[in-house]
């Protein structure tokens, strides 16, 4: 299988992507299938898939500590207790797009390296990215001579898509293409329900974080506009490290899926279910 991407960084204005060629589907020509491949592939449910990644998810929540918060932690309370901000967070997970016909064997043996024989070829790739934002907005007022920061709105977007590709020469072999395209559905699955089920506890993790560090005292030295950007700063974080880990648990199950044994196994399936042995569309790997 080729390595997994981790998330790239970007500038500071953009949000942080993570781009997958969680792979590869592939034909094993003249590779033995021992018998220890009788055994049915690995093909998890959604349902259980989603009830595994929504316990993850928890878990991740309840043991999760945003380092940053902690200077923000040291300043003073002010004496007024102020209104707990609205938190807006909104996860939108986008329909997967199916590309049939742009890229051929040769082109996905290209792009997308992976660690299987020389003798596998690469008929699918499934490829995926989330972006985030995050807006904090906020007022001053004065108690006892002190300002004091209050935050009114923090508002959360964040939006996932992704493409599974499947070889152009599958088109001659429907068979086959719809069987590279399911094991490519299991990743671009994965990730779907890593994203919704560590998304849906960004709501609870900001929260904890404002409540830590609303009403403070603005410090010396420090404008309220100061407090707000270094709270913004927080939230990005927890947002990031929430939608890192995510990818980190949906890798778990890509590598399940992707692993020789499982392959050999899926090959078999197919070749059995279809009828006949795959060609080879492209030259061995060097």
């Amino acid at each position: 299988m080729m390595p997994q991407k981790r998330p790239q960084k970007q500038g500071k204005k953009t949000p942080r992507k993570y781009l997958r060629a969680a792979a590869l589907s592939a034909v094993f020509a003249a590779v033995a299938i021992p018998a220890t491949a009788e055994a049915q592939s690995y093909h998890p449910s959604e349902t259980a898939t989603s009830s595994e990644m929504r316990s993850a998810a928890t878990s991740f929540q309840y043991s999760y500590r945003n380092l940053s918060e902690l200077p923000l932690r040291r300043l003073d309370s002010c004496t007024h207790v102020t209104a707990e901000p609205q938190i807006n967070s909104t996860v939108t997970v986008k329909e997967t797009v199916y590309d049939h016909t742009s890229l051929t064997v040769a082109d996905l043996d290209a792009l997308h390296h992976n660690f299987l024989p020389d003798s596998t070829q690469t008929l699918g790739v499934t490829s995926g990215n989330y972006s985030y934002s995050v807006n904090v907005s906020g007022t001053t007022y004065r108690v006892n001579g002190e300002d004091c920061v209050h935050l009114k709105d923090i508002d959360i977007d964040v939006t996932f898509s992704q493409k599974i590709q499947t070889a152009a020469e599958l088109l001659d072999h429907s068979c086959y293409k719809d069987d590279v395209t399911e094991h490519e559905e299991l990743h671009a699955m994965f990730n779907k329900t890593a994203i919704e089920n560590y998304g849906a506890v960004i709501d609870d993790l900001v929260k904890a974080n404002a409540e830590k560090v609303n009403g403070r005292v603005v410090p010396r030295g420090k404008t309220a506009t100061d407090v707000i950007s270094d709270m913004q700063a927080l939230f990005s974080s927890t947002v990031r490290d929430t939608l890192e880990a995510a990818v980190k648990k949906a890798d778990t199950k890509h590598s399940r899926i992707d692993t020789f044994s499982n392959y050999l196994k899926e090959q078999k399936e197919t070749e059995k279910k279809c009828g006949y042995e795959l060609p080879r569309f492209s030259a061995p790997k060097n």
